[in-house]
């Protein structure tokens, strides 16, 4: 597995931080997809691996806030994550 801090500190010097590449590159899935209006994205374990997703219709720059919120899930709280 690949130590998320690690691949957090090899983008963290870039404007805008490449979110989507730090989550793809820790290898994690990140799906847009068309959602329910009330939901922006989630994060969920299948399996005992995991994969974010996000409201394909929202704006980008409300997809890239919503993918860092759920990668910061994946992080701080992955273990709390059930299948």
């Amino acid at each position: 597995m690949v130590d998320p801090m690690t691949v957090i500190a090899q983008h963290w010097d870039r404007t805008p931080v490449p979110i989507d590449t730090i989550i793809r590159e820790i290898g994690l899935p990140l799906s847009h997809e068309a959602l329910e209006d009330n939901i922006s994205g989630y994060i969920e374990r299948q399996n005992g691996s995991y994969r974010i997703v996000v409201h394909a219709n929202h704006a980008p720059t409300r997809q890239r806030f919503t993918a860092a919120h759920e990668l910061g899930h994946y992080i701080y709280h992955r273990d709390l994550l059930g299948e």
